[in-house]
């Protein structure tokens, strides 16, 4: 799964054209908050694969980082960021009710990411939303990031909790 992660940043920062501004995606299940989070991300696989920094309960804060002196760095190093000497990949789980996977580059050099929200909705469902981060930074000129890959790590999760409500014989709405 680190390797995963890694790869997955690296291919987040690759140059691939700019992607216009994408819709937010929501999808609406009838189950539970709890258990539609729970769903989406499984908590026991990032416990195995990355290092969990920061534990207050429900609030879960996993920290994997890479720099140039790291034996995978080359596999890893973000091509389109030729300045990249080091490479974070966060993952905050917030009371099952938010969830984001960030990127960072040197510090606050490039950061970008994806955020998830999950809420309750009346009939006891949850609405969950996911929304791109924008690419942020001070040395962010002239880069591009591949929007299309941070949406399909997105999309993977609400995969999981569309498979969940149609086991279930939910209804399933979903828009974007």
């Amino acid at each position: 799964m680190r390797t995963m992660i890694a790869i997955a940043a690296a291919l987040l920062l690759a140059a691939c054209g700019k992607v216009s501004e994408l819709a937010k995606t929501e999808i609406t299940v009838n189950a539970p908050r709890a258990e539609v989070f729970d769903t989406a991300f499984v908590v026991d696989e990032l416990k195995r694969s990355i290092p969990l920094v920061s534990n207050s309960g429900t609030d879960q804060l996993f920290e994997l980082h890479i720099d140039e002196t790291s034996p995978q760095w080359e596999s890893v190093r973000p091509k389109a960021v030729p300045f990249a000497k080091e490479l974070t990949v966060k993952v905050a789980l917030e009371d099952r009710r938010e969830a984001s996977i960030r990127f960072i580059v040197n510090g606050d050099a490039v950061k970008s990411g994806v955020r998830w929200t999950f809420e309750d909705v009346e009939g006891g469902g949850t609405k969950v939303s996911f929304d791109i981060m924008p690419l942020e930074g001070n040395r962010t000129e002239g880069l591009t990031l591949n929007q299309l890959e941070l949406r399909s790590m997105a999309r993977q999760s609400l995969d999981r909790i569309e498979r969940m409500a149609k086991e279930r014989g939910g209804e399933v709405t979903i828009n974007g």
